[in-house]
């Protein structure tokens, strides 16, 4: 029985290894000259009627999603 398990994880490791390496965090840097935030017109309003946080996410994956949490995601480009 042993060995049967540790077959198993030996054979299973390198697939849960690889699968965690896609999508990395690589900068965070603000972008000082970009208002579109803070801009009449393209500003979001949350649940609370304040201006919204912009987050923008630069990537070339495909079909991945993001999580909001309790609050959501007011908006997608």
């Amino acid at each position: 029985m042993k060995q049967k398990i540790s077959i198993l994880i030996i054979l299973l490791l390198p697939v849960l290894l690889f699968a965690q390496g896609k999508i990395s965090f690589v900068d965070s840097s603000p972008v000082p000259n970009d208002r579109t935030a803070n801009e009449h017109g393209t500003e979001v309003i949350d649940q609370n009627g304040y201006r919204c946080a912009l987050i923008r996410i630069a990537t070339t994956e495909k079909c991945f999603t993001l999580e909001g949490g309790s609050l959501g995601i007011r908006k997608k480009k």
